[in-house]
């Protein structure tokens, strides 16, 4: 949020839709190219990477239904993170000069998987943070994104670790 011109709160949310997909976490099939199914997760994470001198090693807030349906956010030791490239697969980066945040989903692992067209958001898995910065920072980045793992009834597996893209703010 602007705060006199420069940038003091950062919330990073997955509440709204964003262009035509559903806000929060999905699983679809592209028309033709699959069938409706169940889909159980292994694994739902949600990392947030912020700049050091704006988290100043506390630990954010979470929102509503982030709250209920997410581990409490825990502050990870990781040297690197994988992150989307922008090609479909992942790049990885240095943790230097950022804290890591991890929550993990805890809310019902099994949900029906439907054509891209009828997609809707997984139940409970928007996500709602709060950091509140100790000083100001006109520019700067953070990465923040979903590593899933899951499997279908009909038998298709899938881990998906080029979730966590860059912001710049």
């Amino acid at each position: 949020m602007p705060k006199g011109g420069s940038i003091k709160d950062l919330y990073v949310y997955t509440t709204d839709p964003v262009d035509e997909n559903p806000a929060g976490f999905s699983i679809s099939y592209k028309p033709g190219m699959g069938e409706d199914t169940t889909a159980t997760l292994q694994r739902l994470d949600y990392y947030v990477m912020v700049p050091t001198r704006f988290s100043n090693d506390g630990i954010p807030a979470t929102y509503g239904s982030t709250s209920t349906y997410w581990t409490p956010l825990t502050k990870v030791t990781a040297a690197t993170l994988a992150v989307d490239n922008g090609a479909g697969g992942t790049t990885s980066i240095s943790t230097t000069g950022y804290n890591v945040y991890k929550t993990s989903f805890k809310g019902v692992m099994t949900n029906p998987v439907v054509g891209i067209d009828g997609r809707t958001t997984w139940p409970g898995t928007t996500v709602d943070l709060g950091f509140f910065g100790f000083t100001k920072a006109t520019t700067g980045s953070y990465y923040a994104g979903y590593v899933t793992s899951f499997t279908t009834a009909n038998g298709f597996t899938m881990t998906d670790s080029n979730g966590i893209e860059k912001y710049t703010f």
